[in-house]
């Protein structure tokens, strides 16, 4: 999952026709002398990368970064997929979701181990004592903004639609968090209905469920 979700679910979401592959093996397909790491496609070597074919006069293109992709996708997307919400203020609540999805990952990545790292205190990880207070205090913060800024709309979700592109953004960190601790959302009674919406949405439930385009997607992070 890491930071593949997201893109993955907007491109569905896109109307769009797609292909995916996901990376299941990082010692033949990632890394080595034939892996996508050594032939430069990545612009920043590192994964996710979305191709772009040439079409008409527009050469094909390589585009890194997971917030770039999931907007270059909205841009292109059908209009009737909302991914880029309704006027500019949709579009800015957009970008501030996605922004804060970042922020939840970066996150992430120092206070969790993952799929790789298995050991807190090492490679970057702070110690198990530093993650647990991470997730009872600096996490439960962000979500009680969050719960705060959904509560405030008219609706139930950040936007009219629901599926605006930093929505399911938003949709594919909280998912992973709450993979490793499922009670993450429980007092945040407003996010914890919006999310448990979003993954009821047809096409959501279509990407987790591995059946879009790039098929099943591995847990990353994960309590050790």
């Amino acid at each position: 999952m890491a930071k593949g979700l997201a893109p993955a679910i907007v491109a569905e979401m896109s109307g769009r026709a797609w292909t995916g592959t996901a990376v299941t093996d990082v010692a033949t397909q990632w890394a080595g002398e034939t892996g996508l790491k050594a032939s430069g496609k990545c612009p920043f070597g590192q994964l996710p990368l979305l191709e772009v074919p040439a079409r008409g006069k527009m050469p094909a293109q390589n585009i890194g970064q997971s917030v770039a992709i999931c907007n270059y996708i909205a841009r292109i997307a059908k209009r009737k997929s909302g991914l880029e919400g309704d006027g500019s203020q949709e579009y800015a609540v957009s970008q501030m979701l996605m922004a804060e999805g970042e922020d939840l990952y970066n996150a992430l990545q120092k206070n969790q181990t993952t799929a790789f790292v298995k050991e807190y205190g090492k490679d970057g990880k702070v110690t198990k004592e530093e993650s647990k207070k991470w997730w009872t205090e600096a996490a439960k913060n962000q979500i009680a903004m969050l719960d705060k800024l959904v509560s405030s709309t008219e609706g139930s979700a950040f936007t009219k639609g629901g599926t605006s592109t930093g929505e399911l953004y938003l949709f594919a960190m909280l998912h992973q968090m709450k993979l490793v601790k499922a009670d993450i959302l429980d007092d945040a009674k407003a996010l914890l209905a919006w999310y448990d919406a979003t993954k009821a949405n047809a096409i959501v439930a279509k990407v987790l469920n591995g059946e879009s385009a790039i098929g099943e997607f591995k847990q990353y992070f994960m309590d050790h």
